[in-house]
Formats: C-alpha cells, structure tokens, sequence
C-alpha cells in the first residue's frame, strides 16, 4: 500500500482549508524581523465579496510608525465581527519595514456605552 498519495492529499486538504478559514489571503510572515506592536484606526470599510459569494467587509486602517503613518486594508468575516470607522484595532508591524503589518487584535469603540437589557421575572 502507497502512503505517499493519502500524505499528500491529507496535507492539501489542510492547506486548503487554513486558506478558507484566512479568507484565501497569504499570512503574513515576521521570520528573523523584529517587531513591535501598536494601535492602529479604522478609517474606512467598504462590503466586497468573497470566495463562493459570501459577502466580507473590507476595512482600511492606518498606523503610526516610525514618524510616518502607513495605511493598509484587510477583510474582515463573522469571526472577527463587524468594524466601524473609528474602532482601534492592534497591529504587529516589521520594524525595517512597516508596510509589512497584519492584525493581531481587535479594540471596541470605547466611546459608546454597552446596552443591555433588562430580564423581567414573571409572576
């Protein structure tokens, strides 16, 4: 029996489904960069579609770094939630180059109070 096919097929089916779940983009790589984390801002989102027609919020955001602001843009699905404009999110950036970033958290807009709603006991 061959167990380099069923390997291989093991192996693709994983690629293909950590790709899936990063809405098919590459991640994004640090090996052997230093770097450092920051807040960044939300300044615009915009709805696109993505694999199989599922509709993903696109987002830009800019950072601080390095005397110089960077802007950059990346989607967004269910799992991350909806983004505003305004929101803070936390960036992971290269320090050599800080066009190079990705998102490693998420901040709520801290402005708006929390509502809740009130549970009545019935009688």
């Amino acid at each position: 029996m061959k167990t380099a096919p069923y390997i291989f097929a093991l192996l693709f089916i994983g690629l293909v489904f950590y790709l899936g779940m990063n809405h098919f983009e590459l991640p994004t790589f640090f090996l052997l960069d230093k770097t450092e984390k920051t807040k960044g801002t939300v300044t615009n989102t915009e709805w696109t579609y993505g694999v199989k027609g599922y509709r993903l919020q696109l987002v830009t955001y800019e950072f601080e770094a390095k005397d110089s602001i960077y802007t950059d843009k990346f989607k967004v699905g269910k799992r991350e939630g909806l983004q505003k404009i305004g929101d803070k999110i936390l960036i992971e950036y290269s320090v050599d180059r800080p066009e190079k970033n990705e998102v490693v958290g998420y901040y709520r807009n801290q402005s708006e109070p929390i509502k809740t709603m009130k549970l009545e006991s019935k009688k």
